[in-house]
Formats: C-alpha cells, sequence, structure tokens
C-alpha cells in the first residue's frame, strides 16, 4: 500500500554511513538536565518514599538510558567519498546506519565554525528550522531514507496490535506495562539508540518513518496508536491513524497546538476512537472534589501553583513550532480546571514580565458562571521534589486545599475532612488501565468532544496572548461551527 508521506522531512538529505567521510565532530549532549542549587542525594531519598522502590528504580532507569542517550547526540560535518561539497546536521549517534543532513556550504575547505554554530543544537525532525538557515533543493536521489530495524515475531496473540508512535521513557515505563496482550507491530522514534535499544524488544519494526507505521497497520485487524511524538505531529499523526479501518488512537498531551489542528481533531473525534491522555482526571481526589462542586453549585476561586520540571534552554519545548510550555504542561492544569468546574470558560487573561519566559507568568481564566481559575506555573525555586502542586478550591460552602496529592483537607458548610498519602498518585496508571479497557470492550471514553473545545480553546488562547504580547482575550466559539454546542456564546 503506497501513502503520501506528510512526513518526508523534504529539507534533509540522506547517506548511508558507509558512503561518508566524517570530518568533523561536535558533542551536543540534548538530554542535560537542571539540577539548580538541588542536593542529589535528597532528591534520591524522597522520590524513593513518594514513589517506592518500583517507581524509584523505574525513574532511575529511564534518567539512565536519557543520559546515555544524550551523551550520543552529535553535530556531524562530513562528504561523500570522493566529493568535494560538505553536509552538516544533528545526529542522533555515530552508530546509526544512514545520516541525515542539511547542506551547509559548497566551498572545497573545511566549514569553519560560525558556518554551521546555528544548526548544532537544532533537530531537523522537529521540523522547524534555524531562521539563518539557507536551504538548497536537494537531489533526487537523497530523498528521505528511512533506518528500518526488524526482529522475528514472537507468539501472535489474537485481538489487537499496537502501534507506538514516539518511544521515549515515558511510554516505556508508564504505557507499554498496561498493554500487555497486545502484538508488538510497530515503534516509531527519530532516535536510533532508542530504536535500538533493549527497551523496545518485543515489537516486531522499528523505524524513523511514521509511514511505516501506516503501512503495516493497513493490514491489521484491531490497531491502536499510542501517539507520544513531538507535539507538533499529533493531530496530523492521529487522523492518518483513524484512516485506518478498525482503528483507534490515544493521544498525550496536547492534543492540538493551533485552532485549525483543533477543528480538525474536533471534526475526527469520536469518543470511541479517540482517547486523550490528561491523567489527572483519573484521580480520585480530583474525582472527590469535582463532585463537592456540582453539589455545591456556587461561584468559585481556585488557584493552582505548580512547580514544574526544570528545563534548559534548548529543550525541545521551546522549538517555535511546539507551543511554549504551556502545551508542554500548563495545559494540564488548564484541563483540570475545566474538569472540575463542569463549565464552559469565557476569557483567559495574563501578566508577565515582558520579554520573559511562562515561567515568570501568571494567567486567569474566568468561567461562565463567574468563577476563577490563577495558574502560576513554573520552574523556578527548589526543584528537589520535582513536579510540586498545590492548589486551593474557594466558594461560600467549600474551602479545599491538596498539597501535592500527598494530602488534602476539606472543610464543607463548616465539616472538616483530611486525607493524607505516603506515596504520591499522579494518575497515570489508572488512565492507562481505563483506556486499555475501554479499547478492548468497545467503550466510549469519558472525554467528550466538549471537554476537547473547551480545554484545548483555552490553553490555545492562553499561547496566541503569550506569543502576541497581549494581555486578555474572550475564548471565540463561533470559530468552530458545527462543533459549538448550545449556550456556547460566550
Amino acid at each position: 500500500m503506497t501513502m503520501a508521506n506528510p512526513f518526508d522531512y523534504h529539507d534533509l538529505i540522506t547517506f548511508d554511513r558507509d558512503e561518508l567521510e566524517i570530518q568533523d565532530v561536535i558533542p551536543v549532549n540534548s538530554y542535560t538536565k537542571v539540577f539548580r542549587h538541588q542536593n542529589l542525594v535528597k532528591k534520591a531519598i524522597y522520590f524513593l518514599v513518594v514513589g517506592g522502590v518500583r517507581g524509584f528504580l523505574r525513574t532511575y532507569q529511564s534518567n539512565k538510558l536519557r543520559i546515555l542517550i544524550g551523551k550520543k547526540s552529535t553535530f556531524v560535518i562530513a562528504r561523500v567519498k570522493g566529493e568535494s561539497e560538505y553536509y552538516g546536521g544533528l545526529q542522533f549517534s555515530l552508530d546509526q546506519p544512514k545520516f541525515y543532513f542539511l547542506r551547509i556550504t559548497k566551498r572545497m575547505e573545511l566549514p569553519k565554525p560560525e558556518d554551521y554554530n546555528g544548526l548544532v543544537g537544532f533537530n531537523p525532525f522537529i521540523g522547524c528550522f534555524p531562521d539563518n538557515t539557507q536551504l538548497e533543493a536537494r537531489d533526487a536521489k537523497n530523498v528521505f531514507s528511512p533506518i528500518v530495524l526488524k526482529e522475528e515475531q514472537g507468539q501472535i496473540n489474537a485481538g489487537w496490535d499496537l502501534y507506538l508512535i514516539g518511544a521515549g521513557n515515558y511510554p516505556r515505563t508508564t504505557i507499554l506495562p498496561h498493554f500487555k496482550g497486545f502484538n508488538r507491530k510497530v515503534a516509531v522514534d527519530f532516535n536510533y539508540e532508542i530504536l535500538a535499544s533493549k527497551h523496545l524488544n518485543g515489537f516486531a519494526v522499528k523505524t524513523n518513518d511514521f509511514c511505516a507505521a501506516l503501512e503495516e497497520a493497513a493490514g491489521s485487524n484491531s490497531k491502536c496508536g499510542v501517539i507520544t511524538s513531538y507535539h507538533s505531529y499529533h493531530v496530523q499523526q492521529a487522523v492518518d491513524f483513524l484512516k485506518l479501518a478498525n482503528s483507534k488512537v490515544i493521544i498525550e498531551k496536547p492534543p492540538c497546538l493551533t485552532k485549525a489542528e483543533l477543528s480538525t481533531l474536533l471534526e475526527n473525534f469520536d469518543p470511541r476512537r479517540v482517547f486523550i491522555g490528561y491523567n489527572r482526571r483519573f484521580l480520585p481526589w480530583n474525582e472527590k472534589i469535582r463532585n463537592l462542586l456540582a453539589r455545591h453549585k456556587e461561584p468559585t476561586v481556585i488557584n493552582m501553583i505548580v512547580t514544574e520540571t526544570q528545563t534548559r534552554g534548548d529543550h525541545w519545548y521551546y522549538a517555535p513550532n511546539q507551543g511554549t510550555k504551556i502545551s508542554g504542561n500548563i495545559c494540564h492544569w488548564v484541563d483540570l480546571a475545566v474538569y472540575l468546574l463542569q463549565r464552559k470558560p469565557c476569557h483567559v487573561s495574563v501578566a508577565r514580565s515582558k520579554g520573559a519566559s511562562t515561567d515568570y507568568c501568571s494567567f486567569a481564566i474566568l468561567f461562565e458562571d463567574g468563577s476563577i481559575v490563577t495558574l502560576t506555573a513554573s520552574d523556578l525555586g527548589d526543584g528537589t521534589k520535582g513536579v510540586q502542586e498545590e492548589i486551593f478550591v474557594r466558594n461560600k460552602m467549600l474551602d479545599i486545599h491538596v498539597e501535592n496529592y500527598m494530602s488534602m483537607r476539606i472543610w464543607e458548610k463548616g465539616k472538616v475532612s483530611s486525607f493524607h498519602k505516603i506515596r504520591r498518585d499522579k494518575g497515570h496508571f489508572r488512565m492507562y488501565k481505563y483506556f486499555r479497557d475501554a479499547i478492548v470492550n468497545d467503550k466510549p471514553s469519558s472525554y467528550t468532544k466538549k471537554d476537547l473545545l473547551y480545554s484545548s480553546l483555552t490553553y490555545l488562547t492562553m499561547i496566541d496572548l503569550y506569543t502576541g504580547n497581549q494581555d486578555s482575550a474572550n475564548l471565540e466559539y463561533d470559530n468552530f461551527g458545527d462543533h459549538v454546542f448550545d449556550g456556547d456564546a460566550c
């Protein structure tokens, strides 16, 4: 089966490794984490306590693989044997069988650092090129040529086939354990070291070409695509997969990055086939808060203060086409606000330091009933405990304080209840167990088209405000035509 390839990376030039003479190698170490003034011993002890031995080992192994992979990333200057033209590009490993380049010079001599410094930390698979990059037409013989690794297929089980689109540490440690019994058909990832690692053992095909997964899936009876790739790919990959018969998809957050993508996703949304990965909806404490707010229909003020994981400025979240940290992280708590209040958001505003990152921003969301949610999320301060969440929920009948989902105090009309945990739970495992059961038993997701519209339009408008240096905006529901529900006009 032949399909048009929307991910053909048309600006990349492909060569087999053996065709090349490597001239220069510059380490990139693209996975280095930030530990700003943190005591790593205390950090390890904390995660051992709150995550348990199994959770701690899972995190440790995940970080170990991430560091190993990061150390192998290099920017390579090379030329074809017997030719004079030079090429340059990020390679995930010198061991990968094919190299991918941008043409950076036609000069006979080896290029100087200033000729390629702007490309050293640039990942061409994200699909967003540096502003100063001058791309030239490539020869037809150099069209993108994928890496494909194959394994002997083990025992084939009757039932569902699994296609993992984006095969990093998160799906390996958190998603795959819940899909035992599914036939592991294809794993897609751009990083060769991930594809070649033992962590993807059992997949019949491992490749950096998404269309290889589509073509294989076309012959499958029942298939599930798990999409955990770069954010800018989510909608297109989900829609392409849903075009196949008997297919369902799980889309990790964020579901979309633009309002046009939101319209496309709404047009293709079917709660029996599309599952959106917002894990905080699956926390029992959040369900309890939601039920209390539904019982006491009062305008409510919710304050969310979040300490995020510390990241470097060259993290791929910051690529111009990846939606900023608003889509990378903050959308989690936007969706949580929609889940808790069960109301339509109507207006958003932002307070920020001019020219500063989202770490120096605070957002406010106004809902149709007068409820207000304020959200401040940053990686500033003490990052020893990783992601930390403090949530205050208040109206005339309720006063609720959640501290990192390890303690919760509820005041309801004068009566106080307290809840405590030793182990931290963010809802990931409940969510994927729920997804698996719903997929196998053909049950609809609890996440509705209205949830998708309310939540996504809110964080997309926040992105527009932040990137456009605006202060506030109404949510424009009228632009979504048939997907607008009764009473949606603010």
